[in-house]
């Protein structure tokens, strides 16, 4: 039978092909925790925590690396109904965690002062910037503390509360996960052509900020 004629062919749907492309990325991604023991949203807690209130890396922490936004998208999908964690879901994918050019922008703002990174979080700032139950929170920086990943110390701006702050091992090792998984991104997207990569860094930067 004659192929049809290329006009009568209908174009790939776009949220098809990166829902599947992503979806492969990610699966590598959450076997490439194992090793370091962490499961995906207990990642998903470091990273907030290293990023602190303002939503900027410490210098402690090494490279910027996720975005306030792809915090978000990863509590979304790991949360059941009535904001429990479901069992090690698989992280979504924020361009510079994906081992593409960041932008001009984010690129040229560098280090930001450690003041700003190193106050952590408090628990209820936590549980919302990874959209998660407080009690979910709790259990998950439990976990954390218990491998000396995080800390509680004091709020100095109020004495009845207690912020969240990344270990020195905590800080060490989320910077080794992120090191492998800029590794195994870069395996990944290594198919395409260095022009290609920084067009599609370019359009997955446009939908972000466009879809906030």
């Amino acid at each position: 039978m004659p192929a049809p004629p290329e006009s009568s062919v209908p174009p790939p749907d776009l949220g098809d092909l990166m829902h599947v492309a992503f979806r492969r990325l990610r699966r590598g991604w959450s076997e490439q925790l194992a090793p370091f023991g962490l499961t995906p949203y207990q990642f998903r807690a470091l990273q907030a925590v290293a990023r602190g209130p303002h939503g900027h890396d410490s210098v402690v922490g090494g490279r910027d690396g996720m975005a306030r936004g792809e915090e978000d998208a990863h509590g979304a999908a790991a949360c059941g109904e009535g904001g429990r964690l479901a069992p090690d879901p698989a992280p979504a994918v924020a361009p510079t965690e994906a081992g593409l050019a960041q932008s001009p922008a984010v690129a040229a703002q560098g280090p930001v002062a450690a003041s700003e990174g190193a106050e952590g979080l408090r628990l209820k700032d936590l549980a919302e910037r990874l959209r998660i139950a407080p009690r979910s929170a709790t259990e998950v920086v439990d976990q954390l503390q218990d491998r000396g990943l995080v800390e509680r110390r004091p709020d100095p701006a109020d004495r009845r509360a207690t912020r969240i702050v990344l270990t020195e091992d905590g800080a060490r090792v989320r910077e080794q996960v992120r090191e492998e998984r800029r590794r195994q991104a870069g395996d990944y997207f290594s198919v395409l052509s260095e022009a290609d990569r920084a067009e599609l860094a370019r359009l997955l930067t446009d939908l972000v900020r466009s879809h906030p």
